[in-house]
C-alpha cells in the first residue's frame, strides 16, 4: 500500500514577478516561478502575470493559494514542482506556531480555552500561532502537555 504525504504550507511568500515561495511544515522551503506552468493551466491563470493580481494571493488554510474564485493552486503543486531553497532562520517559529494551532484545533479548543488551561495569556498564544513569538522549550512543553502531545527535538 502506497503511503501518501499531505503537504501543509505554513508561510507564503509572493516574490518578484510570478515566483511563489512556500515554507512547509516539514521545514522544507520550495519556490516555483508560475510562468513555467501557466501553459498547463486554464486561461484564467494568465491573470497571474498582472503584478497587482499576483500580489493578492493568500494562503487558504494550509492546502492552497487563492487569488480569486477561479484562480487557485494546490500547495502540492509547489511541493512537487518547486525547487528547494534555503529556509529562513526564523522559519522555525512559523512551523511551531502551525503545529500548536493544529494540535489545539484537533482538541477543539479555542485560544481562550487553551489560555485558561495553560495559564498563558491568549494574546501570547495568538502570537505563537502566527509565528511572531520565540518560545522557550519549557513554554512549549507546558502547551503541548495540555494538548496531549510530546515535544520532540531532533538535531541532525
Amino acid at each position: 500500500m502506497k503511503k501518501y504525504k499531505f503537504n501543509k504550507a505554513v508561510k507564503l511568500y509572493l516574490e518578484k514577478d510570478t515566483t511563489v515561495k512556500l515554507l512547509f511544515d516539514d521545514g522544507i522551503t520550495k519556490k516555483l516561478d508560475l510562468k513555467t506552468i501557466l501553459h498547463l493551466l486554464p486561461s484564467d491563470y494568465q491573470r497571474l502575470l498582472n503584478e497587482n493580481f499576483f500580489k493578492r494571493g493568500k494562503l487558504d488554510g494550509c492546502d492552497g493559494i487563492v487569488w480569486s474564485r477561479k484562480v487557485d493552486l494546490s500547495v502540492d503543486t509547489i511541493y512537487e514542482m518547486g525547487e528547494i531553497v534555503p529556509t529562513e532562520k526564523n522559519s522555525l517559529n512559523y512551523i511551531i506556531g502551525f503545529k500548536v494551532k493544529q494540535a489545539r484545533l484537533s482538541k477543539e479548543l479555542s485560544q481562550q480555552e487553551l489560555s485558561e488551561l495553560t495559564g498563558i495569556d491568549q494574546s501570547v498564544i495568538s502570537k505563537l500561532e502566527k509565528g511572531s513569538f520565540n518560545p522557550s522549550i519549557n513554554f512549549l512543553t507546558r502547551i503541548f502537555d495540555v494538548l496531549g502531545k510530546i515535544l520532540e527535538i531532533k538535531v541532525k
